[in-house]
C-alpha cells in the first residue's frame, strides 16, 4: 500500500518495506537510536513516545556522515520513497534534487515518518513484551510478576 504524506507543502509517497530488509535495517536502527531515546539502558526512558523535536534531538546526539549512508538512505531506497511528480528519493543525487539546505528539517521530519511507519509497530511490541509499556507521553519500567 502506498502511503501520501504532505511535508513543508511538498507530497511524497512511500510504501512499507519487506521483511527481510525491514528486519536488517530495524536492527541497525535500533543499534543507532535505542541509546539515544533511552529505556533499554536503565537511564530516562522515553520509548516510542516521543515528539518530532525530541526525534530530532536523539537523531542530533547520534548523528555522524554514516547515518544517512547506512541508515536513512537504504530505508528510503527499501520504502521507495519518492516525490510525488518528482522521482525516487534513492541516492545522495536525487536528495540534493529535491532538498535544499533550507528545507533539512523537512528531510528530517520525512526520514521520521517513513521509520515510524515501518517500525514503530516493532519497538512497540518488543518493548511492551520486555516489560517497557507505553504510558501516553512517557514510558516506564513496569516490574514484571513471575509466577511462583
Amino acid at each position: 500500500m502506498i502511503e501520501i504524506v504532505n511535508i513543508g507543502g511538498r507530497e511524497y509517497s512511500f510504501t512499507k518495506m519487506n521483511f527481510f530488509p525491514a528486519q536488517k535495517l530495524g536492527l541497525r536502527l535500533a543499534k543507532h537510536l535505542a541509546p539515544a531515546i533511552g529505556g533499554l539502558d536503565g537511564k530516562e526512558k522515553k520509548g516510542l513516545d516521543l515528539d518530532m523535536k525530541s526525534v530530532v534531538s536523539a537523531i542530533q546526539s547520534i548523528a555522524d556522515e554514516k547515518i544517512l549512508d547506512d541508515l536513512i538512505l537504504p530505508i528510503f531506497q527499501e520504502s521507495n520513497v519518492s516525490v510525488v511528480g518528482a522521482g525516487k528519493l534513492n541516492s545522495q543525487n536525487s536528495i540534493n534534487q529535491n532538498f535544499t539546505i533550507d528545507q533539512m528539517f523537512d528531510f528530517w521530519e520525512l526520514a521520521y515518518v517513513v521509520m515510524e511507519a515501518n517500525f514503530k509497530s516493532f519497538f512497540t511490541q518488543a518493548l511492551e513484551r520486555f516489560g517497557l509499556q507505553s504510558t501516553g507521553a512517557q514510558a516506564e519500567l513496569v516490574p514484571q510478576q513471575l509466577e511462583s
